[in-house]
């Protein structure tokens, strides 16, 4: 497997964790609990910023790369700056509607749980889109050297949810911890 493929499937693991969380706490608050502002503002901070600066720009690359060897592959995934372009919309709008709760404005609930039911579906279906089709094209077509290319064009950004430094994901990386060990000792 490739470097940046295996980082990229990396990215979609913790995005799709991060999409649980965020499913279980409008889950939550659909069902009259409080919506843990903190996680749910810290998901989507890093929804809008690891891939719009990382992942994003890698799976573009790979993208151009591959309609320059073989076309067809790369017609058949579409236009991914535009899904993408869609999802950073997506999660802004969502953000937003959630800092307009938070400072106490008035939005339906049922409107705000709508809303994030559409992002992580949204979210989830073009992740298992590239999973199934475009990265498997890519590592069977691409050769070393386009892969030499590739990395050269992007920035090598460590996953913030992965690494070990102190940042402003620090709390969302306990969180997630927490949370899977809650829901893998939930499952035993």
């Amino acid at each position: 497997m490739s470097e940046p493929i295996e980082k990229l499937r990396r990215d979609h693991k913790n995005m799709w964790q991060l999409l649980d969380v965020i499913e279980q706490e409008f889950g939550r608050f659909e069902s009259g609990e409080m919506l843990d502002f903190d996680v749910v503002i810290g998901a989507l901070s890093y929804c809008l910023n690891y891939p719009t600066q990382f992942h994003h720009p890698t799976e573009e690359a790979i993208l151009r790369v591959l309609a320059e060897r073989l076309p067809a592959p790369a017609l058949s995934i579409g236009d991914l700056e535009e899904e993408h372009e869609k999802l950073v919309s997506m999660t802004r709008k969502l953000a937003e509607t959630v800092q307009l709760v938070l400072g106490e404005a008035e939005v339906a609930k049922d409107q705000l749980v709508q809303m994030a039911k559409e992002f992580v579906e949204t979210y989830r279906a073009h992740i298992k889109r590239e999973e199934d089709a475009f990265f498997d094209d890519a590592e069977s077509i691409l050769r070393d050297a386009d892969w030499r290319r590739i990395e050269a064009e992007v920035a090598d950004l460590e996953d913030p949810l992965a690494a070990g430094q102190e940042d402003g994901y620090l709390d969302l990386r306990k969180t997630l911890v927490r949370w899977s060990a809650e829901n893998q000792g939930a499952a035993e």
